[in-house]
């Protein structure tokens, strides 16, 4: 259990001196809809010491929150089925317990009292009943189906930008040779692949979503998605401006699409990963093909994935000189674990996501994420970082190595750590160990180093006395990366 004075918005502290309170059941609600939680019965919140009441009758709260989360007509959805209920003391006084998880997208919004519309998110240490935008959010998640190859009926290529269709039918024939797309008109091609309908009545070609998104002109675009919006900019350091941009709002870029979005901001992108990796010693520039790989990935992910029909549909891409931070929006719809793993997939847009493919993009179904995160792990620089919500996902490929990129850090906390990170293949290291290598430090100053690196969370001390050692401390999303990389390595070797 968590200490009485850490709530935040993943725990909740409720009095409940012989019965469930009444606003138990929002908190219920918004941590299955959220990120879950903890709920505490027996404590008050209070400033500047939460106060333990305990609760008069454990067992009989107990039961009622058994018998309400098997109620179809309090719960639309009962979490708990394997999260008893706990019962413990505290301070000798009783409180109860419910470890609430957050529920599978499938199953989202979870409501209570049988009313569809009574559903609520956690944001921040409170309870907020969701809004209409994030209850059409919800069921667009839980859905299997992707909305982008839905029909616009009265839209036809005359919605397109047809410079972008055919510089896209130019790249397509020369990968797919025998297809005879070069042999077509470029409306045509539109139709063998499956990005428009022909009516039948009219004689047009009906376009879809995801056809309009990828080609269309953006003044056409927004007659669908009025705020729809892509922006890349990149700042120098030490500048609060940008210094190069590629936005929709720009009237250098009148015709602006999700394809023409695509091939200018990579380009951009693969500039700055030339800068920043150097060859291998074979000449060949194998962290530049890495970070591209991982660049190109985030940049397909973030357009193939965002949530058009949410309220706010904004991409946005911005480059510093130590990351490049991906944003879109909508929920990741796999876990993280799964994203860093690959293997599953689920893209918010199959279509959008099959004219990537088409161009040779996003091939290996469900092994970007692990493909950007094991880029990073061997090019030693600090593992990306993903956060998502209900509202958008935003994914970190830093471009610095693991010290740099802690500017807290002193110079000489950076250079054990780098050198921790370069020889990696040993696990652990002793003070003497390090005082032979890094010449110029007392073992003194390498023990005051290595305490501020503990306390930053990067290292991690093992045994005691003459058997104490050192090693770097990997983040989950680490560990998970070099699993992953063991077991493709497993398969290459069989």
């Amino acid at each position: 259990m968590k200490d009485i004075n850490d709530e935040n918005n993943t725990l909740e502290f409720k009095t409940a001196a012989d019965r469930v309170p009444h606003d138990y059941w929002k908190t219920y609600s918004s941590f299955c809809n959220t990120r879950g939680g903890e709920v505490i019965l027996g404590i008050q919140e209070s400033f500047p010491q939460n106060i333990v009441h305990g609760v008069g009758d454990p067992y009989k709260i107990q039961g009622s929150l058994d018998c309400e989360f098997a109620n179809p007509n309090k719960v639309s959805y009962n979490a708990m089925v394997n999260n008893p209920v706990l019962l413990r003391k505290y301070n000798g006084k009783a409180i109860v317990i419910t470890q609430i998880p957050e529920v599978p997208l499938a199953r989202k919004p979870v409501y209570i009292n049988n009313k569809p519309t009574e559903v609520y998110i956690r944001t921040g240490e409170g309870d907020r009943k969701a809004s209409n935008d994030q209850l059409e959010m919800m069921s667009r998640n839980a859905s299997n189906t992707s909305t982008d190859q839905d029909l616009l009926t009265g839209f036809t290529t005359d919605s397109l930008d047809v410079d972008s269709v055919i510089s896209y039918k130019e790249k397509v024939s020369r990968r797919y040779p025998d297809r005879g797309f070069s042999m077509v008109s470029w409306e045509q091609f539109l139709d063998r692949i499956g990005a428009v309908e022909l009516d039948q009545k009219s004689g047009k070609y009906i376009l879809k979503k995801a056809t309009l998104l990828f080609f269309g002109r953006i003044n056409e675009i927004h007659k669908v998605y009025p705020k729809f919006h892509v922006d890349y900019f990149r700042k120098d350091p030490g500048s609060t401006r940008w210094s190069d941009r590629v936005t929709d709002d720009d009237l250098t870029f009148p015709k602006m699409n999700l394809y023409l979005f695509f091939n200018l901001v990579f380009e951009k992108l693969m500039a700055m990963t030339q800068n920043s990796f150097s060859l291998s010693a074979s000449q060949e520039p194998t962290g530049d093909r890495q970070m591209a790989t991982a660049f190109r990935e985030a940049l397909v992910n973030a357009l193939a994935h965002s949530d058009y029909d949410g309220p706010n549909p904004v991409v946005k891409i911005t480059a510093t000189s130590d990351y490049i931070l991906f944003e879109n929006p909508g929920i990741l719809l796999v876990n993280e674990e799964d994203y860093i793993h690959g293997g599953e997939t689920r893209p918010r847009n199959e279509r959008i996501m099959s004219l990537f493919r088409f161009l040779g993009l996003s091939e290996r179904q469900g092994q970007g994420g692990a493909q950007i995160f094991s880029a990073a792990y061997m090019n030693k620089v600090r593992s990306p970082e993903i956060k998502t919500n209900l509202e958008k996902t935003e994914l970190k490929i830093w471009i610095i190595d693991l010290a740099d990129s802690y500017p807290a850090l002193g110079l000489n906390e950076k250079r054990i750590l780098k050198y921790m990170i370069l020889n990696n293949d040993t696990d652990t290291f002793s003070v003497p160990e390090l005082d032979k290598k890094l010449t110029g430090l007392s073992a003194y100053q390498i023990r005051k180093c290595l305490g501020q690196l503990i306390s930053e969370g990067l290292v991690r001390k093992t045994g005691n006395g003459k058997n104490t050692r050192y090693g770097l401390n990997p983040n989950t999303h680490e560990k998970i990366t070099q699993q992953q990389m063991r077991l493709e390595q497993m398969r290459n070797a069989l």
